[in-house]
């Protein structure tokens, strides 16, 4: 057994969106068979009370909260110090006490996100970044223009540069897919033999098909579509205002009695405004899985997509049949009109749904093909399985390093830091 430090940049409990939800199953699973130290960040109040059940399973937990004003004085002065807004959010101080208490007793430090990178300290060191960033914020740059062309473009930069040193600095660093994982190794090709896949799964026993759930929606019987993400998150609400937009005014001129379901905490202005006696905008909910169970096609019409989109795994686990745009589709080991239907605009969109919407048997064959994939491909533990493989390598090279028969990293790096603080004192060194 080993002591591992584990710092993600937002408290993987409750498991309700994409980051969290991959961090809690690392973090569950490596609890199994070693101790972990838990280090977050809360950014949401709500997330304080049911984030106790970390230490059940956890040797202790440091949750540190992140206020909005903190966080925008943080990433303000991270502006003028030439840091990527993502990681400046993050205040420093009691987290930074905290793992400097834990740090000299830990075996090997485990980081969810670029986020946490001037955490991590010296030491060895594994990174889960499970999607290049830096191309996220390339790509939001090319759809906005002004200021926030400016600011988008210069976090996607400071981004990548901040990916390339978590690249070359860690003994592995963990991708969500193989695009994924291709990316980073153009960013940072000398790491190329230390940069991995682990894809995300799906909790069989939490989306059980057969378990019964009271139906969530009002006017109990109506078909629905079901759309679902935390909605401030800007690619969910372009997905979701560009189908009401584009798609949503044919559907219904099909399907006068179709309802529309967005089903996701902090909905922005532009989701709230599209509520109306046919589209549900739900806000926060305790359980995804009734609005699942209750619906009749799932939907995740993304522009912008990274990685593996866990609210298309989550549908396929439910046996529902989906519709995806090609952005959202990508990374999912799926064959299209198989397991899945992908769209490539609005009217392909408006065609897949009107055809499963006439043809239960199609949407039954569909949905029962995306379960039987998800279970064939997508459970958690055999997803886990290359983490524990690379952690074990990890801690053996730890104590050879301890041992002093081996001097450095994979790639014949030393261990150091990584960040603006790292970059300051190797700057320093070299004079």
């Amino acid at each position: 057994m080993a002591r591992i430090l584990f710092l993600a940049h937002r408290v993987p409990y409750p498991p309700d969106k994409g980051e969290k939800i991959r961090a809690y199953h690392m973090l569950r699973h490596l609890a199994r068979r070693h101790e972990v130290h838990l280090g977050a960040f809360v950014d949401d109040p709500a997330d304080l009370e049911p984030a106790r059940y970390l230490e059940t399973f956890c040797a202790s937990v440091r949750l540190v909260p992140v206020g909005r004003l903190r966080r925008w004085a943080s990433m303000a002065a991270g502006f003028m110090l030439d840091r990527p807004l993502s990681e400046a959010a993050l205040p420093r101080g009691r987290m930074d006490r905290w793992v400097a208490s834990r740090r000299p007793s830990v075996d090997l430090t485990i980081g969810c996100s670029a986020a946490v990178a001037p955490f991590v300290g010296d030491g060895s060191v594994i990174f889960d970044l499970v999607d290049c960033d830096s191309e996220k914020w390339r790509a939001l740059a090319t759809r906005r223009s002004g200021l926030l062309r400016f600011v988008f473009d210069r976090e996607a930069r400071l981004v990548r540069r901040l990916e390339q040193e978590i690249a070359l600095r860690s003994e592995a660093t963990l991708l969500v897919s193989a695009p994924e994982a291709a990316l980073c190794r153009a960013i940072a090709p000398q790491a190329a033999e230390t940069i991995h896949v682990v894809a995300n799964g799906v909790d069989f026993q939490s989306f059980d098909v057969e378990r019964r759930y009271a139906d969530p929606y009002p006017e109990p019987g109506r078909p629905t579509l079901v759309f679902t993400g935390v909605m401030s998150y800007a690619p969910n609400i372009e997905a979701v205002c560009w189908f009401r937009e584009k798609v949503w005014p044919a559907l219904r001129r099909l399907h006068p009695d179709l309802r529309l379901a967005i089903v996701g905490s902090r909905p922005a202005r532009e989701v709230r405004a599209l509520a109306d006696a046919d589209v549900l905008v739900t806000g926060r909910v305790s359980d995804v899985r009734p609005y699942l169970a209750h619906a009749t096609i799932a939907i995740a019409p993304l522009m912008l997509a990274r990685g593996i989109q866990n609210k298309v795994l989550e549908a396929m686990a439910m046996r529902l049949p989906v519709v995806v745009s090609e952005a959202a589709g990508e990374g999912i080991e799926a064959e299209a009109s198989r397991h899945l239907e992908v769209a490539s605009d609005a009217d392909a969109f408006c065609a897949a749904i009107d055809r499963l919407l006439k043809d239960e048997p199609a949407r039954s064959r569909l949905g029962a093909n995306a379960r039987a994939l998800v279970e064939e491909r997508y459970a958690w533990p055999a997803r886990l399985a290359k983490l524990d493989e690379l952690v074990e390598t990890a801690l053996t090279r730890a104590v050879s390093h301890a041992a002093g028969t081996d001097a450095a990293s994979p790639a014949g790096r030393p261990h150091r830091a990584i960040g603006p603080g790292a970059r300051r004192a190797r700057h320093c060194d070299s004079r």
